[in-house]
């Protein structure tokens, strides 16, 4: 996949806890890293798709690409656990949902606030100048 590639900290494979706005109209995007969260965790396969949405049950997003220069569209990496591995449970944010919603250049940072819980999905509105993310519990094996 072309892309911009945005990673700060940690390794492609460690769960993101966070994700910010920089810049005018959200034109970058920062992650940061849980680096342990998953040290006890075996993978399967994995994909990229559109940030539009959250991924599958048992999978949490490892990668985010912007996908040209302004990250105007984006892109999630939904990674998969193996069989008998850890898994996700869907968790509350304190609004009572596990979206948390409208980040933008103005409200610069969404994090899995939840003790335990880690991306699982992001959405994008207005040429991705607006982003919401979806946080879901690990429960190790």
């Amino acid at each position: 996949i072309d892309g911009k590639e945005i990673i700060q900290g940690g390794s492609h494979n460690d769960a993101i806890k966070s994700v910010g706005c920089i810049g005018n109209g959200c034109d970058d995007i920062l992650i940061l890293r849980d680096e342990n969260a998953l040290a006890f965790c075996k993978y399967d396969m994995g994909y990229w798709k559109p940030a539009s949405g959250e991924c599958m049950s048992n999978e949490i997003v490892t990668e985010v690409k912007c996908m040209d220069e302004h990250c105007s569209s984006i892109k999630i990496y939904c990674q998969r656990f193996a069989r008998y591995s850890c898994s996700t449970t869907d968790n509350l944010n304190p609004e009572g949902k596990k979206w948390f919603t409208g980040m933008s250049d103005t409200d610069v940072k969404r994090t899995c606030e939840v003790d335990g819980s880690l991306l699982i999905g992001m959405r994008c509105f207005d040429n991705c100048q607006t982003i919401d993310i979806a946080c879901a519990r690990l429960n190790l094996p």
